[in-house]
């Protein structure tokens, strides 16, 4: 009697078989999400820092970056985990950069790459005109995060092109929830990676904890101050 199955040739065998061990040894990367900007130095004229986030650790933390299509400079940076949903936070700080220039860059590493972003940097001269917008009080009033009025407030506000926007805190409804933050920063993108939002820490935001390991301070990048070596307060 004749077998019902197909016959494979040695050749498709071994293609199959190589297959198997190329899917089963090759991890795929993740594209980053939540790209966000900030200044980790009192000097907003000459750096950037990005941050984002990935689910899984040891992503690569790479910034590529370049004034037109491509990207000749590339910066490496770090990684930490932050708290629950947060996931890892990825840093970058980008050093010597040209005043009052814009900037493309993407942030991640090979089969995970975001899309293009630009920023501009600060002019240098303490004279020119620097476009603020002032924003406070985005959190919800239930445990949500971040108030369902706040993408569209944030998108209106930055109609105007502002080279930053300054937050008066409360950003989230109880900032020891790792979800609020998730939420939060969900909830402002794409903005946040092409105009820094610096915060500053109000009563809702507070965490169990302080300093490094709150989730205030591992989200975003502000400069440290040189009383307590930490970002709760600092200036630019």
């Amino acid at each position: 009697m004749e077998s019902s199955r197909s016959a494979l040739s040695p050749a498709a065998i071994r293609l199959a078989f190589a297959l198997v061990l190329f899917v089963g040894t090759t991890s795929l990367v993740a594209a980053p999400r939540n790209v966000r900007l900030g200044f980790s130095d009192s000097d907003a004229t000459n750096h950037m820092t990005v941050l984002w986030n990935t689910d899984n650790a040891g992503e690569p933390s790479v910034v590529q970056l370049g004034k037109g299509s491509s990207y000749p400079l590339e910066f490496q940076g770090i990684e930490f985990p932050s708290k629950g949903v947060v996931g890892i936070v990825h840093e970058v700080v980008l050093t010597d950069l040209d005043a009052d220039e814009e900037y493309h860059y993407r942030v991640g590493g090979e089969g995970g790459w975001s899309p293009d972003y630009t920023f501009r940097t600060l002019p240098a001269d303490p004279c020119a005109p620097v476009r603020l917008v002032f924003l406070g009080d985005g959190r919800s009033d239930g445990d949500e995060g971040s108030s369902p009025r706040w993408p569209p407030i944030l998108d209106e506000a930055l109609e105007g092109k502002p080279h930053i926007v300054l937050h008066s805190g409360d950003i989230v409804h109880d900032g020891d929830v790792a979800s609020q933050w998730r939420h939060h920063l969900d909830s402002t993108d794409p903005a946040q990676a092409s105009t820094p939002i610096m915060y500053t820490l109000g009563n809702h935001d507070d965490d169990k904890v302080e300093g490094d390991d709150a989730i205030y301070n591992q989200v975003f990048a502000q400069p440290r101050n040189s009383v307590t070596n930490t970002e709760d307060y600092w200036y630019l």
